[in-house]
């Protein structure tokens, strides 16, 4: 079968959990003999805006839509003809069997048109609910409310300022970096960014000037015609969609999927870096954030539970925080700061390889996120090491807490509570046993692919 995936980012440099099970199904798929492709996206100035490259990355064959965010109008962040005409084009190349689709934020929701066009079955899986919400899928404003419903009137104030496109002077820059690489293959944006970073560090950042806003400050029209293309030009053409939590299986039927198109699939992950796994003992209970260190996964959360604990406590624990923070400087810089007054480690970005070494080095992962977390690939890889975790009592989290009998919860935000169950757990490790016994097998990636198969011939019959 020749199969297509499509994933808004990639391996290696998006190391986050859908990127991370698009790669792995991929590979397994490739395993089983099938020719497959995953068609994702980048933001690259050096390259010119809409135009696509292929490379290959520990096996997988990538084929990258290059989105700068040289975008015209809102409607263009989710239904953008140019990139249609890109994927039109490799579907007529690659002639897939089916497509799935993984993501299709920095693409087109006309990506299923296409496709039916061409008469490929189109499934997809969703990982969280960009197709609801346009900032990101998160439903969190940037004040910090969640948003238990959809409420345009909101929405109209979260998206006031969120930064879509890019500016004036990045497209002139981006534009002259794309014309370089083109004539002499010469890249020099990493250049541009160190060049960048040093203006900015000294207060020297140039200015833009007026007009290179990059918000476009939708009405409630607009994103009512969004949620009405996505309805009407999307969701029929779709012939089922996977649903790794029941939670978000919920939210989706309340959206208005068909209850007969969502397939409640919990997602697989790759168990054989965790083979012969052994925890290593510590007189101290170990607490570990693994995750992207951004304010809407909570890192910040944890921090403050450590620093709010009766110091004679705290000496019982230890703290180790992990994940990128290149995407909030300053955040993680202050983080990283609070971290070393607490004596605990800040292990920065986190080679996947060194994760099995982390997770025995832990005897509990905390994830504090901060909005509705689907399924969490960090959470599914603790259960497959037997690691208690301490989890935001929120959506698909607290159903695998509550599902597995290997987590426990705490309310989203509330550093007091969470300082209090921290403590509680390094005064009783009877509870930490008994949690690391509970935890059940979990989905592997070649039962992700066998599950999967299953579906896209079901599409194809």
């Amino acid at each position: 079968m020749r199969i297509l995936l499509v994933s808004h980012r990639s391996l290696p440099n998006h190391p986050a959990g859908t990127e991370v099970h698009t790669h792995q199904l991929a590979r397994e798929f490739g395993r089983h003999g099938h020719d497959v492709a995953v068609f994702t996206a980048e933001k690259d100035p050096s390259r010119r805006h809409h135009s696509v490259h292929e490379r290959r990355h520990d096996g997988v064959r990538y084929v990258e839509l290059v989105n700068n965010l040289h975008l015209r109008s809102f409607e263009e962040t989710y239904d953008s003809p140019a990139a249609e005409e890109r994927f039109r084009e490799f579907v007529r190349a690659f002639r897939p069997d089916v497509v799935h689709a993984a993501h299709l934020l920095n693409h087109s929701v006309g990506y299923a048109e296409v496709c039916e066009r061409a008469g490929v079955p189109f499934t997809a899986t969703l990982f969280d609910f960009w197709l609801m919400c346009p900032r990101f899928g998160q439903r969190r404003t940037p004040w910090g409310e969640l948003c238990a419903t959809i409420d345009l009137d909101r929405c109209v104030r979260c998206l006031a300022s969120l930064e879509y496109r890019a500016t004036p002077l990045e497209r002139r820059v981006g534009g002259a970096l794309a014309r370089v690489r083109s004539a002499t293959g010469l890249d020099l944006l990493p250049l541009a960014k160190r060049l960048r970073g040093r203006a900015e560090e000294g207060g020297a950042a140039p200015a833009t000037g007026e007009g290179d806003a990059t918000g476009f400050g939708p009405t409630r029209e607009q994103l009512e015609r969004r949620a009405e293309v996505v309805r009407e030009r999307l969701v029929p053409r779709v012939r089922a969609f996977v649903a790794p939590s029941r939670f978000l299986e919920r939210e989706f039927e309340t959206f208005g999927v068909e209850p007969a198109k969502l397939r409640f699939l919990r997602t697989g992950i790759d168990t054989a870096p965790f083979a012969g796994f052994e925890r290593t003992r510590d007189r101290v209970t170990r607490v570990t954030f693994v995750g992207t260190v951004v304010r809407h996964k909570g890192p910040h959360v944890l921090v403050e539970a450590f620093e709010r604990m009766d110091p004679d406590l705290r000496g019982d624990l230890r703290l180790a925080v992990f994940g990128p923070g290149r995407h909030a400087p300053e955040y993680a810089a202050d983080l990283e700061r609070r971290v070393a007054a607490l004596g605990g480690e800040w292990g920065g970005a986190l080679d996947r390889e060194d994760l099995p070494g982390v997770l025995a080095r832990t005897d509990v992962l905390v994830v504090p996120s901060l909005w509705y977390e689907n399924a969490p690939l960090v959470i599914l890889e603790a259960l497959a090491t037997r690691t208690p975790f301490v989890v935001s009592d929120l959506g698909g989290m607290r159903e695998l807490a509550e599902e597995s009998g290997a987590g426990f919860v705490f309310p989203p935000g509330d550093a007091d509570a969470l300082s209090r169950r921290l403590t509680e757990l390094s005064q009783d490790h009877a509870q930490l046993e008994r949690a690391s016994l509970a935890a059940p097998p979990v989905r592997t990636i070649a039962d992700d692919a066998r599950d999967f198969l299953a579906l896209l011939e079901e599409g194809l019959a």
